[in-house]
């Protein structure tokens, strides 16, 4: 009996996990840039000159997430990916601590400072770990659809 070496495929390319990185806070973003200009239609009227302003403030917050976020789950992701671990627990999981890392982040940048009650009110406050779970599920989709359109892509070869 002989027993053949098969290749164990995975459903997800560097490049796809990288894009998906990359498009994953994107949802949120129009998603806050529509309720900021909604909300603030009510109280003040929102010209079409402060549009950009806007955008560049969103343009910022995305810069941010590059920078800061996607140098860590990156690596991470691609670890997860080798060992057949990337799924919708894992990712969401993942999003938290680097949500809660960066929240750290944005505290001794902008405060300078950290003291226990600071760690415990970010621990408190749960409301914050909406926006890094919304995002871990974007992520999740895109790399689902990406992986979709990679197996569609590739031709079915006979043996």
């Amino acid at each position: 009996m002989m027993i053949q070496n098969k290749k164990i495929t995975t459903p997800y390319a560097k490049k796809d996990i990288l894009k998906s990185l990359f498009l994953a806070p994107i949802p949120l973003l129009l998603i806050l840039f529509t309720l900021f200009v909604g909300l603030n239609q009510s109280k003040h009227s929102v010209t079409w000159a402060q549009i950009p302003s806007i955008v560049f403030l969103m343009l910022i917050v995305w810069g941010a997430y590059c920078l800061l976020v996607i140098p860590l789950a990156y690596p991470i992701s691609v670890k997860l990916q080798q060992n057949n671990y990337l799924n919708l627990w894992v990712i969401l999981l993942t999003s938290l601590v680097m949500g809660f890392i960066v929240m750290m982040i944005i505290q001794l940048t902008f405060i300078y400072s950290y003291s226990w009650m600071d760690f415990k009110n970010l621990i408190i406050h749960n409301e914050y770990y909406s926006l890094p779970l919304f995002t871990g599920f974007c992520y999740w989709g895109l790399l689902k659809f990406m992986g979709k359109r990679q197996i569609h892509k590739t031709p079915i070869l006979p043996d």
